[in-house]
This record gives C-alpha cells, sequence and structure tokens, in this order.
C-alpha cells in the first residue's frame, strides 16, 4: 500500500486543531477528507487483492472421494446381476432404476447397511436427499424408500468415477475389471485414519489422484 496517495495540500480554508502529543484534545477528530482518503486506499488494495485471488484460486471442490477410488480399486468384483432395459429413457432414469434394484436385492438379503457406488451424481444426490425435482425420478425414489424402510435397508449412496467403475466395463462387452494387485494404503491405516479419510471433502480427479498418490508413497 502506497501512503504517498494520502499526500495532499492543505486549502488553507480552514482551522486546523492540533491531536498530537500534550495538545491532544478528547474532541479533536481526524478531518473528513482524512478519513476518506484512508478509507478509500484501503478499498482500492482490497478489491486488488480479491481479484488477484480469484485469479489464481486454484478450485479444489469436486466429486471424487480418495477413500471411495481406493476401495473401488483394490476391491475384488463380481457380476451379481444383468439385466436389458427395454425402450429408451434418460441416463439419469436408468442410473436410479438400477439403484431401485439394487436396493430390492439388498432387501431379498435381509437388508441392513448397503453402500451404493453411483457414477452419475445426480442420482446421487437425489437419492441421498431423497426427492427431485423431475416427476419420473421422484416416483423412483419414493419407491427406494418405500423400499428401504419397509426392509430396513441402510443406504450409503457414493460417487464412483466412470473410470473406476467396475459395472461399466460389462454394460459395454468389456470384461469384468480386477483388482489391483500390491498393498493399498487403506490397509495400513486405523480406524481413525480411515475415517478421517472418507470424511474429508469430495475433491476433483486430479487432486484425488494426487492424495492417492502420496497416502501411497507414504505406507
Amino acid at each position: 500500500m502506497r501512503a504517498s496517495s494520502l499526500c495532499r495540500p492543505c486549502t488553507r480554508d480552514h482551522p486546523h486543531v492540533r491531536i498530537q502529543g500534550q495538545l491532544t484534545k478528547g474532541s479533536a477528530v481526524y478531518c473528513p477528507g482524512l478519513a476518506k482518503a484512508i478509507a478509500g486506499l484501503f478499498a482500492k488494495h482490497l478489491e486488488v487483492e480479491r481479484a488477484y485471488s480469484q485469479k489464481h484460486a486454484l478450485r479444489c471442490d469436486g466429486l471424487e472421494s480418495a477413500f471411495v477410488n481406493e476401495l473401488v480399486k483394490t476391491s475384488s468384483w463380481e457380476v451379481g446381476g444383468v439385466w436389458k432395459w427395454t425402450g429408451s429413457s434418460h441416463i439419469n432414469i436408468l442410473e436410479t432404476s438400477s439403484a431401485l434394484r439394487t436396493v430390492k436385492a439388498a432387501a431379498l438379503r435381509g437388508g441392513g447397511r448397503t453402500a451404493l457406488l453411483l457414477d452419475s451424481n445426480v442420482a446421487v444426490r437425489a437419492i441421498a436427499k431423497g426427492r427431485s425435482s423431475a416427476r419420473a425420478l421422484g416416483t423412483l425414489l419414493r419407491k427406494i424408500a418405500c423400499v428401504s424402510l419397509a426392509f430396513s435397508v441402510f443406504l450409503s449412496v457414493l460417487f464412483c468415477p466412470t473410470r473406476l467403475n467396475c459395472a461399466d466395463g460389462p454394460t459395454r462387452s468389456v470384461p469384468l475389471r480386477f483388482r489391483r494387485e500390491g498393498q493399498s494404503f487403506l490397509q495400513v491405516l486405523d480406524f481413525d485414519g480411515l475415517f478421517n479419510l472418507a470424511e474429508l471433502p469430495r475433491q476433483r480427479r486430479w487432486i484425488s489422484n494426487w492424495v492417492s498418490l502420496f497416502l501411497g508413497l507414504c505406507q
């Protein structure tokens, strides 16, 4: 901040009250012009700082979780169900319908805690919230809520990137991806470490990859 911008010559058309040293009086105040100049100086530099921060700030918020990504990459998966949709529907409808089938399958197994991994953020948010402004989604969400309530299915809905979604391979006539070999950093973390990792804010793809690489090198 350049204080030289506060230097203004006095117009000498008004009296001055000394406000320094022993001559200071309780009623003495800075002249309005000086107060306005100081405020303008701060406002100018704060605005420049804000513009600089917005231009150079890195956005970290995203959809991915390093915990979920590592869990998907290092777990063993197998095909548990195959079906084919008749007709055509929006992808969000199909994703939510698949979630409904999974909830029904969990109900047939006796209910309990069920983790649901979806690569559609729309479906993840709608199921977690339990409602949607889309009428077609609302019907499916009510069915999921009814089955979950009737059979005590406690859902944990998580986002899984499409590139890591094992269920996405067979839909494209690609063999099911095998688990990644080697030790995972999830195996060396204690319960508190796993909980803290799972509670990290959702990140962008490149940040999530860097977090996974850093944790892998630290084990």
